[in-house]
């Protein structure tokens, strides 16, 4: 390639100069304005696994020892990869090379602790995203997620948009998929938030090729063997205990709710003293037990643009995810009325930002009929109403001018307009975007798929905002009166399903308690919502 001499062209060559010839695509040439590489006639390794699949058997372990001892090799001249990932893999005819040092930095330059981020966000550690001091530990963190790409066809943390893979790696435990032990163990202890907690490659190779503690110089040159030999002949009880798959997910470790912070995945204490290597950095389980957490200490939160990690900032996230989204289908069920009510709605919702959020409800009240089934006092029979612009149509009064249905007008409205109104307020965006900016304190809990927060206030708390006063207004004359929540988010901060349970003492010792669900699907696809009549 050819280009101006710069900084980044100069450390580009000297990182790449320094690196021993293993596995990875050598220099060949220098000159003032260019630098010629060995040519490396194969795929990447991410177009391997987009055209035909997930590697196993050989294949795999080939793979592994062959990036393993690449990442060694560069580790021992100094440098540091920091953009390791499927695409920078070439599956070449002797074997996968390593390429691209074009961010690569030599170890004894100067770092910032909040140099800029580079990478590639599904492989990048916690400790580059995060924009901190970028070590080896972040190039074994990516090997790690590029094997569990490999093994699976996914990246251990989603590759979605790129805040929500980001607060699975934060946050998150990595998602092996059919990965066994003992690989599933090794990916684990690679993939520690905590990058003191990871083993560096020598070790790492060390244990892929069947030892305890190996020179560096023999481990790359045993590695190097490895990476050469053709698939047929790696068949062997090795290759066959490091790459079998379970036919079902292991169980995951379990993972607990707190304030979000850095801190650790996976892993288990050791029960035995080993003299050295790589055993000390893994979990030591039984055959078939499942790894338990580990008792670390966590690190300080950091601040990453676009990862939400307070109730206010996953409030924003929420807001303008729903913004965009408009449209759901929706249901509410429980109690309201100091639970003397049901309320049971299924419908669906449009928000339009900035003004108002419109139903289209079948509502009833299963707990009290109160009129003779049939009549428009009927309220165990489901009925119709669509609320738009705090005006409220009622299917059964067509003949009549709709009702006011504005927050306001909640004491005056009877029947099944009260009800709607009811589970308009409590399924509305506000409702659950003020319960999480004004909770004393979100915890919060993760996966690929769905974020769990939880929260609680004060009930009086919502009698400040006109919106939502009526909904709560009968509680503040308890003794106590407290509300707590459980809300479930997309990937995309979507809400999939919101549990509110409110909870008053009108006496001492007995209290009251009003639970109701919310549950939203199909967002952006239910079309929007307009005036019946």
């Amino acid at each position: 390639m050819r280009g101006a001499i710069d900084g980044s062209f100069q450390r580009e060559v000297a990182a790449a100069r320094k690196v021993a010839p293993f596995c990875t695509a050598q220099i060949v040439e220098v000159g003032p304005d260019f630098i010629v590489t060995e040519y490396i006639d194969g795929p990447s390794l991410r177009e391997v696994i987009e055209r035909s699949g997930p590697l196993t058997g050989p294949s795999l372990y080939r793979l592994a020892v062959g990036t393993a001892t690449a990442l060694a090799a560069i580790h021992q001249a100094g440098v540091v990869h920091r953009d390791f990932k499927p695409g920078n893999v070439l599956l070449g005819p002797d074997g996968p090379r390593v390429i691209d040092f074009g961010i690569a930095r030599q170890l004894d330059a100067t770092l910032s602790a909040t140099s800029a981020v580079l990478g590639t966000p599904s492989y990048m550690a916690p400790e580059q995203v995060s924009g901190q001091r970028v070590m080896p530990a972040a190039d074994v963190f990516a090997w790690a997620s590029t094997l569990t790409f490999a093994a699976t066809g996914q990246p251990p943390f989603g590759q979605d948009t790129v805040p929500a893979i980001m607060h699975r790696i934060l946050n998150a435990a990595p998602d092996l998929g059919l990965v066994d032990r003992p690989l599933h163990e090794l990916l684990t202890a690679c993939l520690a938030k905590d990058p003191a907690r990871r083993p560096d490659m020598q070790q790492v190779l060390t244990r892929l090729l069947g030892h305890t503690t190996m020179p560096l110089s023999d481990v790359l040159s045993e590695g190097r063997t490895v990476a050469l030999t053709p698939e047929a002949a790696l068949a062997d009880a090795r290759t066959l205990r490091w790459t079998t798959l379970r036919l079902s997910p292991l169980a995951r470790p379990r993972r607990v709710s707190g304030p979000v912070v850095l801190g650790a995945v996976a892993g288990v204490a050791a029960t035995a003293v080993l003299a050295v290597g790589l055993l000390r950095f893994l979990p030591t389980t039984e055959p078939g037990a499942v790894p338990t957490p580990s008792t670390q200490s966590p690190l300080v939160a950091v601040d990453v643009p676009g990862v939400p990690k307070t109730g206010p900032e996953f409030a924003a996230a929420v807001e303008k995810a729903i913004a965009n989204a408009q449209t759901a289908s929706v249901t509410v069920e429980g109690t309201a009325g100091q639970g003397q009510d049901g309320v049971d709605a299924k419908g669906k919702l449009h928000h339009v930002p900035g003004k108002t959020t419109n139903y289209d409800l079948m509502v009833s009240n299963p707990n009290d009929p109160s009129g003779e089934i049939g009549s428009l006092d009927d309220m165990a029979t489901p009925r119709r109403v669509v609320l738009v612009d705090d005006l409220a149509y009622d299917s059964a009064l067509r003949q009549r001018a709709p009702a006011p249905a504005a927050p306001s007008n909640f004491d005056e409205a009877g029947g099944h307009i009260w009800l709607a109104m009811t589970a308009g307020m409590a399924a509305s965006p506000r409702h659950l975007q003020f319960l999480l900016k004004h909770s004393r304190s979100v915890s919060q809990d993760s996966d690929r798929k769905t974020i769990t927060l939880r929260g609680q206030l004060k009930a009086k708390a919502p009698l400040a905002d006109a919106g939502l006063r009526p909904l709560y207004e009968i509680y503040s004359g308890g003794t106590t009166a407290d509300i707590k929540f459980v809300l479930l988010l997309t990937s995309e901060y979507l809400p999939k399903s919101f549990e509110v349970n409110m909870i008053v003492e009108l006496a001492p010792g007995e209290p009251v308690r009003s639970p109701l669900t919310m549950t939203y699907k199909s967002w952006g696809t239910t079309g929007t919502i307009a005036a019946p009549y």
